[in-house]
């Protein structure tokens, strides 16, 4: 109901570093891990730092992860800078061109992720119930949303299921 109530505008100004920056109060009192969902259709306009303000929202303690939806981003460097933040932030950046688009890179940046990682490197990534992956035979550490919650064997020539409960 408030995003229908949000009126878009043409030549608006972006404050994306004023936006990330209000997140701390706003989850105040919240406990537990915290996704922010940055959706933008522009770069930022206000003279702020995004990549700072996500830098500083990370170091403060607050266990969040900031996702980036990028909507109609036709800049190839402003897409770049997008794909530069997400990491800083924990998390990752979806491109959207349509509304359908827009749909599913929505869904994608709430879904709960996965990393794979083998002698200190990631190698594999995904979501929680997302496509399988194919992987070598060894042991993985397996970290959901950053936090480490125990190992997987892959065995040569056997799937290999590795769940995750609360």
């Amino acid at each position: 109901q408030t995003l229908r109530s949000v009126n878009a505008m043409n030549l608006a100004k972006t404050p994306i570093a004023d936006s990330l920056r209000r997140v701390k109060t706003d989850l105040e009192g919240a406990e537990g891990s915290r996704l922010v969902l940055l959706v933008t259709d522009g770069e930022e306009t206000c003279g702020g730092d995004p990549a700072a303000v996500i830098e500083e929202l990370r170091a403060s303690g607050i266990d969040v992860r900031v996702n980036i939806v990028g909507f109609a981003i036709d800049e190839l460097m402003v897409k770049a800078e997008f794909e530069r933040w997400a990491p800083l932030g924990g998390g990752r950046y979806f491109d959207a061109n349509d509304g359908e688009t827009l749909r599913g890179a929505v869904r994608g940046a709430l879904a709960t992720t996965f990393e794979l990682v083998r002698n200190g490197e990631v190698v594999a990534s995904g979501s929680l119930g997302g496509d399988p992956l194919e992987l070598e035979p060894g042991d993985y550490s397996v970290r959901v949303e950053g936090r480490s919650v125990g190992v997987a064997t892959v065995v040569a020539k056997e799937r290999t299921d590795f769940v995750v409960e609360n």
